[in-house]
């Protein structure tokens, strides 16, 4: 299973957390977010929200099952979610 831990470094919020879910979503993979020992799907802003405030310098796990386009998407959204831009 890809997977890659980044340290974010910046707080996150809504508008970027809709930017992951934008781009998972268009991935086609279902990609996870992992923060302090939470789970959520990638493609869900929401659920993505629903973690909280995650805040910068907090170390965030993406994920995939293993497949064709993996390691690139979850690539991708860590470097979506290192700067929560």
């Amino acid at each position: 299973m890809p997977s890659l831990t980044v340290i974010t470094t910046a707080d996150s919020h809504a508008r970027p957390a809709a930017r992951v879910a934008h781009r998972a979503r268009a991935l086609g993979l279902p990609l996870t977010l992992e923060w302090e020992g939470r789970s959520v799907p990638a493609d869900s802003m929401l659920a993505i929200m629903g973690l909280g405030v995650i805040p910068a310098g907090a170390s965030v796990t993406i994920s995939a099952p293993e497949g064709p386009g993996a390691r690139a998407a979850v690539e991708e959204i860590a470097g979506i979610v290192r700067g929560w831009e």
